[in-house]
């Protein structure tokens, strides 16, 4: 019998996953999550050729990161942080990546199951999971507390699930009941005893930023064999919207300065 084990798909950085198909040709996508430092690439071009159909992957680089995690020449990429690409133009695909940073969560197809797929009809996304990715909440506190409770396994360090009050403070910011808990104000939990936790929850004050997983997420990345990062997080529950500003130049610039840091998820930048 297989027992759960949340800390098992929150450890463990990369992904096997062996190639299957359903009788007709079409194999299962295949999830990679590719990190890189800020010098690097991730070892591979996304094409868009003339007489082939779909976001190509080519120039697999021997020895880069994209081929050690298990990427193909000819793959097609479906998924780019849980967000369905194959429909959208070659050029905001690419911009898509280069967004996401030094991390990004890629679903591909091999070429000969995606050339399968469409001369029989398929909808590539319904080969996708629904959602698969973690969310963001940012929650202010009421008078009795952030509306959740902790729990974790005994004898079990950085392994946290929550207990969401009806109507409370978490549940209005998103938070799904027995969610488990993977960052706290942009750090990671996974070191953190109940007792150093319930600490960084008291030095929060009011407001909290959670990054959280349901059940159903976490199996799935768990059993792919993918850490879940906030690179791939929802954001939708989160109160704060971009805001499209019309600046005039002045003699001196625009007034401000625009720097590129590596910081972690959840604090602000310049």
């Amino acid at each position: 019998k297989f027992e759960f084990n949340p800390k098992d798909g929150i450890d463990n950085p990369a992904l096997s996953l062996a190639e299957d198909t359903d009788g007709k040709g079409v194999g299962e996508p295949r999830f990679y999550l590719l990190s890189k430092g800020s010098a690097e690439t991730f070892g591979f071009s996304l094409h868009e050729e003339l007489g082939c159909r779909g976001h190509i992957i080519r120039q697999v680089e021997t020895g880069g990161l994209a081929q050690r995690r298990g990427l193909q020449d000819g793959d097609r990429l479906l998924q780019v942080n849980g967000h369905f690409v194959d429909h959208m133009e070659h050029h905001r695909v690419v911009q898509k990546i280069k967004a996401s940073g030094n991390q990004v969560l890629l679903a591909v197809l091999d070429g000969g199951s995606y050339e399968a797929a469409k001369a029989l009809g398929r909808d590539l996304s319904q080969m996708l999971p629904a959602d698969i990715r973690p969310r963001l909440c940012h929650i202010t506190g009421d008078k009795s507390g952030f509306g959740f409770t902790v729990s974790s396994p005994e004898g079990m360090k950085g392994t946290f699930q929550l207990s969401v009050r009806q109507d409370g403070p978490a549940e209005k910011a998103g938070v799904p009941q027995g969610s488990w808990l993977l960052e706290l104000n942009g750090t990671s939990v996974r070191s953190c005893s109940h007792t150093q936790l319930a600490r960084k929850l008291k030095q929060s004050g009011s407001k909290v930023t959670l990054l959280v997983a349901s059940s159903a997420v976490e199996e799935f990345y768990r059993l792919r064999g993918l850490r879940v990062t906030a690179v791939v997080a929802d954001t939708s529950w989160l109160p704060f919207r971009a805001r499209e500003l019309h600046m005039v130049k002045g003699p001196a610039g625009y007034g401000f300065l625009l720097k590129e840091d590596d910081c972690r998820s959840g604090a602000t930048g310049e």
